[in-house]
This record gives structure tokens, C-alpha cells and sequence, in this order.
């Protein structure tokens, strides 16, 4: 289960983001049952809700990921850093359709997007399908996965996730 949070700061916080990210990330990582743990100041241009800080956590399951945010660890450190935001934006997922090429770490990236509700079905398939072809025509795309969204908050119910790692 992939939990992903955008962060964004107080304009008298934004030079903080480096700091902030690394304090997210030390502390996500010893969190119980944390799989992975990473966490980065957005590159600019900042783009619509992307916030000043992405972070990223790998739990086994979403039982893993609830019982991590009721952890001392989690309302000792974490829960001030995002309660000092202006915006926490995020999304919970299993990584379901993806694909991999050989390769070390990369450039991730993740567009999380929202389908409207009473939008066409087929249309939704057309544009899932169009998204998985890309690696097929962007061969610097070494990962890649489309996800729906299990759980959303913030100011937006966001409907999917589509990652990529790119060379």
C-alpha cells in the first residue's frame, strides 16, 4: 500500500522545505512496518497542487499505513510537520497495472488526477490505456504504474495515480 502526501507551506515556512522533507523522511522510515520511506522538496516549477513537498511511504497493507499515522513516533513528529502546512493533499493505493525495465534509480514522477464521478466509463478505459502506451513510445520511461486511489484527502478527491521513472 502506497500512501503519497503534497505539502504545501506557509509562505514564512517555504525555506524550510529541505529541512522539513528530511525530518519527514528520517522519521517515516522508522515508522512500524514502513516498507520505504522517502520524502523531497517539489522541483519548480510547483505546478497545481503539488505542494512544496512530495512524500512518499510504502506499507504491505493499508491496516499497516492506518496503524503507522496512530504510532508515537507519528503524532510525536509527523503530526505537527503537517499540521503546520497551509494544504496536505494526498492519496492511498495499491500499485496495480505497471511495468518495469532494467535500470538503477531514476527521475520519479507522479501525476495524481481525479475522473469526475458521473464521467463515461468508456472514456476512462480509453485514456487508462492511452497512459500505459507511453512507455512504449518514451523509452527513457524505466517504470511505470497506474493506480485507483483506495483513499483520498485534502481538498480534491483524486481517482488515480499514474507514476513514472524515468532515466
Amino acid at each position: 500500500f502506497i500512501s503519497v502526501r503534497m505539502l504545501s507551506l506557509p509562505e514564512d515556512r517555504r525555506t524550510d522545505a529541505g529541512a522539513l522533507a528530511q525530518a519527514l523522511q528520517e522519521t517515516g522510515s522508522a515508522l512500524p512496518r514502513a516498507i520505504s520511506c522517502w520524502a523531497r522538496p517539489a522541483l519548480p516549477p510547483l505546478n497545481f497542487n503539488a505542494g512544496h513537498i512530495v512524500w512518499r511511504m510504502q506499507f504491505a497493507t493499508q491496516q499497516d499505513a492506518l496503524g503507522a499515522a496512530h504510532s508515537p513516533q507519528w503524532q510525536t513528529h509527523i503530526a505537527p510537520v503537517l499540521r503546520s502546512c497551509s494544504e496536505v493533499n494526498g492519496v492511498g493505493y495499491y500499485s496495480t497495472r505497471k511495468g518495469l525495465r532494467a535500470g538503477g534509480a531514476g527521475i520519479w514522477r507522479a501525476l495524481v488526477f481525479r475522473v469526475m464521478p458521473h464521467g463515461f466509463p468508456d472514456r476512462v478505459r480509453d485514456l487508462e490505456a492511452a497512459l500505459l502506451m507511453m512507455p512504449k513510445y518514451i523509452r527513457t520511461i524505466r517504470s511505470w504504474a497506474l493506480n485507483s486511489v483506495a483513499t483520498s484527502h485534502g481538498a480534491t478527491p483524486y481517482s488515480h495515480v499514474w507514476e513514472q521513472e524515468f532515466d
